[in-house]
């Protein structure tokens, strides 16, 4: 039921806009969140050599669902392959607070962008909103995770490409984030 919960909220995300009632209402599921980091975190990490044997076993049990674009085998693949930096975020705290929580409330409650940047609205809201509530520890510390997770790592940069993320919208993310909270945030980030 709780990882339902998760999937629901993480799909949401993915659909909604922030200036829409949706986001709002996801701000309810944010102790469903908690608990799901506090189960993911109550167990220890699984051991990277034990990803990697997934990911081989699902890179060739699962190869037609991948080479056709099946999108739960996709989804199920990229998770594995980033697993390592997703569960870290997952559980990083700012005091006693888990960081996803923390983001999200934060994003969540960003007034709409008075002008349109980029034309995705959580994008335009994060760019015209103070520095100081997005440009937290908690986000630094997932940013540099995954920033190092993705440097050198042919595989997550190949996952990422087949969702249309490519180096050039890797760089444009880092120059945004420097614009917005400092070249010194993105330090030992990549």
């Amino acid at each position: 039921m709780l990882l339902k919960k998760f999937f629901i909220i993480i799909v949401l995300l993915a659909l909604t806009t922030v200036g829409s009632t949706i986001p709002s209402k996801l701000l309810q599921y944010l102790d469903s969140i908690d608990e799901f980091s506090n189960n993911i975190c109550s167990v220890p990490k699984c051991a990277d050599e034990d990803v990697q044997k997934t990911i081989q076993a699902i890179e060739s049990g699962c190869q037609t669902d991948l080479n056709n674009n099946n999108t739960l085998a996709e989804l199920i693949y990229g998770v594995f392959v980033f697993y390592s930096p997703l569960r870290d975020s997952i559980c990083f705290k700012n005091h006693d607070e888990f960081c996803v929580h923390e983001t999200l409330n934060t994003t969540l409650n960003l007034p709409d962008s008075p002008i349109k940047i980029t034309g995705i609205p959580i994008i335009d809201a994060i760019a015209v909103a103070d520095s100081k509530p997005v440009c937290t520890k908690c986000n630094k510390d997932i940013i540099r995770t995954f920033g190092m997770f993705i440097k050198n790592n042919t595989l997550a940069l190949q996952v990422l490409a087949h969702a249309g993320i490519n180096q050039n919208s890797i760089d444009t993310m880092r120059i945004g984030i420097a614009v917005k909270c400092s070249i010194k945030f993105l330090e030992n980030c990549s």
